[in-house]
């Protein structure tokens, strides 16, 4: 009946990413709430965001105070004899800028899939990082065992080699992609949720050619290429790389001795007496390794040019980056002839509202679109964005504008439709926002026309009034 009985706080959990800066919230004393607002930081500045004000590297951080400084089995082997990529995981992730590489490929997996990972993801994404998939194969005792019965024997340049892939599985740049001699990323993507996150954000499967690893707009594994060309005829591929890599570059403090022991293995394969089917094979999968070792240092994911069109378009909301704007324009409207001036055709009466283009082989009745106004919201949407299609000021549609939408539309080049294997999901929005045009409450007042061949016919609608 009036009277103040309890304050009421809603708490949102998980809106917001463990890869970002934590949002400081403070409670007064009259139960008033006040909190930062939430920001997603650009890839380009993910390097120096502060660790204790990001709970991921917080936790990450605080799992590498806690750890020991060596594994493996001091009773029986001196700790320099002994290959260890387990060793190797730790080193390299001690280093500050290596850290924030990988972690920063975990927050693109998050954008690619527009989700995001709980604790629970985030302790598994860890785990991997530090000890591969080995928890799910063997008991904590077994792991030193494991490391020790696949050392490198000396009997020999492929069976050397052979064990050394086997240890490489525990390397943190191919556990966390699921690459190794033991696993498919393909089949422990449909049960593990973190290969789910990542294996679609593996460097391997978007290799751009180019030198330029700090720019996400531009090519970068033109270095990887290089250096097995170097390799051919002097040195080995992994000195061939450092030798290119900047004095400030990531590659440095991301390099231990079990790659330059696997660089040396993998020089070993080739200068033996070995197939040439064999010498390839090799090759390919040691030019994966160090693709995902360089990527991985830098904090380049595949994908990494869509993922910065989707943190831009994010931060820049209502408005659309200028270089977006076309190509999503073209994704949902493409002219009936590109290469010309020429409008856009939904035909009426088609089970679907593909867009005409070229030559006809039957007349169509068909309307002509006009150019469409985007905008985007973000309110109350989290990491999330909604694409805002309207025509002459009034909204058509609103439809969730995500990596996949993106990502086939950056592929649309000059006012032509590109295509992605993303098309599938894409493909159901697309007709939603095309289908809306078509509503006869947006009809009132429409060109429309006939499209027969190449050639289109005006036609002009009469209304008379019935006596």
């Amino acid at each position: 009946m009036g009277e103040h009985v309890a304050n009421v706080l809603a708490v949102f959990v998980d809106e917001c990413s463990l890869f970002e800066e934590r949002p400081s919230i403070s409670i007064h004393p009259d139960s008033s709430v006040s909190a930062e607002e939430y920001r997603i930081a650009p890839l380009a500045q993910r390097s120096q965001l502060e660790v204790t004000r990001t709970p991921a590297a917080h936790l990450l951080v605080n799992v590498l105070k806690a750890l020991g400084e060596t594994t493996g089995d001091p009773r029986t082997h001196r700790v320099e004899d002994v290959v260890d990529p387990l060793r190797a995981n730790l080193q390299s992730l001690r280093s500050p800028v290596i850290r924030a590489g990988m972690l920063s490929i975990a927050r693109t997996a998050e954008l690619m899939s527009a989700t995001r990972m709980t604790y629970r993801e985030l302790w598994g994404f860890l785990t991997r990082a530090l000890v591969g998939d080995a928890p799910s194969r063997m008991p904590r005792e077994g792991l030193s065992q494991f490391v020790l019965a696949n050392q490198p024997s000396g009997g020999g340049a492929e069976e050397d080699f052979k064990r050394m892939r086997i240890l490489s599985a525990l390397r943190f740049n191919q556990s966390i992609f699921g690459a190794g001699e033991r696993t498919s990323a393909q089949e422990g993507s449909m049960r593990d949720p973190v290969l789910k996150l990542l294996v679609p954000a593996d460097p391997v499967r978007d290799a751009i050619p180019g030198s330029h690893p700090d720019a996400p707009d531009e090519g970068w594994a033109t270095p990887i290429s290089d250096a097995f060309a170097v390799h051919a005829s002097d040195g080995t591929p992994l000195q061939s790389l450092i030798d290119s890599a900047q004095g400030n570059s990531p590659f440095h403090a991301v390099v231990t001795d079990f790659d330059r022991r696997l660089d040396e293995a993998f020089g070993r394969l080739l200068r033996s007496q070995i197939t040439e089917e064999k010498r390839l094979e090799a090759t390919g999968w040691y030019g994966a390794y160090l693709t995902r070792l360089y990527a991985v240092a830098h904090g380049i994911s595949a994908f990494r040019r869509e993922v910065d069109m989707l943190i831009r378009t994010w931060v820049q909301s209502p408005h659309l980056p200028d270089d977006l704007k076309s190509p999503l324009r073209t994704l949902i409207r493409p002219k009936r002839n590109p290469a010309g001036y020429g409008s856009s055709l939904l035909p009426l009466f088609d089970s679907r509202t593909e867009p005409i283009t070229g030559r006809t082989t039957t007349p169509k009745l068909a309307v002509r679109v006009k150019e469409p106004e985007l905008s985007t919201d973000r309110q109350g949407q989290g990491d999330q964005i909604l694409l805002v299609i309207a025509t002459d000021g009034t909204t058509m549609s609103r439809v969730s504008l995500d990596f996949p939408l993106i990502r086939e539309a950056m592929a649309c080049v000059d006012d032509h439709v590109g295509l992605t294997d993303l098309v599938d999901v894409t493909a159901p929005r697309l007709e939603r926002i095309r289908a809306s045009r078509l509503q006869s409450s947006h009809l009132h007042g429409a060109e429309f026309c006939l499209a027969d061949g190449d050639h289109e016919v005006q036609i002009t609608q009469r209304y008379t009034k019935e006596s």
